[in-house]
């Protein structure tokens, strides 16, 4: 299925890539500081694990 062209346009204004300049090779990912994973360790309950994957055919 084809993406409209709408969405390709809303999704080159919010990614996050190159967020902080050319050289920037992991976009929002540089926002987690060990300051923020430590918090998120402290939010752990049961240890449930859900994916972070999408699909690979995916072009934007």
């Amino acid at each position: 299925m084809a993406l409209p062209p709408e969405f390709r346009e809303i999704a080159k204004r919010v990614t996050g890539w190159r967020r902080r300049g050319a050289e920037d090779e992991t976009g929002t990912l540089g926002l987690i500081t060990d300051e923020v994973a430590c918090g998120a360790v402290a939010e752990v309950r049961t240890g449930r694990r859900a994916p972070a994957r999408r699909r690979a055919a995916t072009a934007w």
